[in-house]
């Protein structure tokens, strides 16, 4: 699918801004022309604020390992996509106990189009979504050992989701109702003050 699959607008959009800070080291996106009528669109060919930054410098580290090509914006995806199976494994192995009922999970979602879609795909969402699952299954598995453990990896992983893409902040609510209802806690200040850093870097970077 990554191999195959035509390059569309989307991938050019963020390739180009993971390339031209490899290369030039500058986050530019000029391939964008500006429109009086998009603000977002405005000064791209100075700096790139419109979308978030993370996935844009992995990007560009991995580019400097491995060249520049559509295959190399794309196998990005695939490696996260890696992430995603390797956290829902430990996700349902932490809420089942059952390592059968894990590697089944595994297999249907590796195996699941949309899933594929998106992994094959040179955009930011399935980083996103990788760091998102890496954050339950961290909260998940750290929790018998040390709480403060857990929320602390779990809102650090959650506040890299949403550095990625918006959509990945909306997984520490997530986060937050699964961790009090498996524990029946309240929600304590630790546990909530990550989430309101989510939203105020978010802000800051696009702001």
């Amino acid at each position: 699918m990554a191999l195959r699959r035509a390059p569309w607008c989307d991938e050019a959009w963020f390739a180009c801004a993971g390339f031209n800070l490899a290369a030039h080291g500058k986050l530019i996106t000029p391939v964008i022309a500006p429109a009086p009528d998009d603000p977002k669109t405005l000064g791209l060919g100075l700096h790139t604020y419109w979308v978030m930054p993370l996935h844009l410098l992995f990007q560009a580290g991995w580019y400097k390992l491995f060249g520049f090509s559509l295959f190399a914006l794309r196998s990005v995806s695939i490696l996260w996509g890696l992430v995603a199976l390797w956290s829902w494994f430990w996700i349902m192995r932490a809420l089942t106990g059952e390592t059968p009922i894990a590697v089944l999970t595994v297999a249907l979602l590796g195996t699941d189009f949309v899933f594929i879609m998106r992994a094959a795909a040179g955009r930011m969402d399935m980083m996103s979504a990788a760091l998102g699952y890496a954050a339950l299954a961290a909260y998940l598995v750290l929790g018998n050992r040390s709480l403060n453990l857990a929320v602390f990896s779990a809102h650090s992983l959650v506040v890299l989701s949403g550095l990625t893409h918006p959509n990945g902040g909306l997984l520490s609510f997530a986060g937050r109702n699964l961790s009090r209802t498996l524990r029946r806690q309240p929600a304590y200040f630790i546990e909530l003050f990550p989430l309101n850093l989510v939203g105020r870097i978010q802000a800051w970077v696009a702001g």
